[in-house]
Parts: C-alpha cells; structure tokens; sequence
C-alpha cells in the first residue's frame, strides 16, 4: 500500500473456502450460498495456538508451488513462546520469501527477540 493511502479494503470470508491454486479460492457465496471462484492475491491470516493448522496447510501448498505467486500474511498470537506452534517452519517460509510473519506473545521470556 502506497505510503498516505487512507484507505484498505478488507474483506472477510466466512463458511466455506477451497484454495485451488495459483492464487484462486473457491468460496460460498453469503448471499446466493453458492460456491464461486474468486481470484484472492493477497491473503491475511490471524491465527493463535493450534488454529494455526488450516493456516498452516494454505502457508505450505502456496510455498509447495514453484508459479504460486499468492502473498501471504500470518498475525500468529501465543501465550509464550514455548507455545509457538510450527515456529522453525513459519520463519523458514518467511525466508523463502511468501509469507510475512508476525509471531507475538503475551507472555515474553528473557530470550524474546523478533
């Protein structure tokens, strides 16, 4: 986003979604409930504990896919850092360069340093 830019659109999808590849999702629509194909580039997850799994599955097919040019983004809330679930793997993917990843905790020990 272009720096001065007041504005974001921000869209939530709730039910149903299927990643089919290549930056396309399939997802119910909530007004017709039919499932529709919408081109998605640009995807933002928040995640805490171990409601990183259906986040973590979407993280590794788009990194899995040499021509997968989706950008990912992971808000990933713990209590500790003990707690952080898949942490080596997420930083790994953010080196790879498809994902930004934000780890925060709640309750930070003396060796917390992001």
């Amino acid at each position: 986003m272009p720096l001065g830019n007041k504005q974001m659109k921000i869209t939530a999808i709730g039910g149903d979604m299927h990643y089919l590849g290549n930056s396309t999702f399939q997802v119910r629509d909530q007004t017709t409930k039919e499932m529709k194909e919408r081109q998605i580039d640009r995807v933002g997850m928040i995640a805490a504990g171990s409601g990183i799994t259906p986040m973590f599955q979407l993280i590794q097919t788009v990194n899995d896919s040499p021509v997968d040019t989706s950008a990912l983004s992971l808000i990933y809330s713990n209590r500790t850092p003990f707690d952080i679930i898949l942490d080596e793997d997420l930083t790994d993917f953010e080196k790879m360069g498809k994902l930004c990843y934000f780890p925060l905790v709640q309750s930070p020990d003396e060796n917390w340093i992001q």
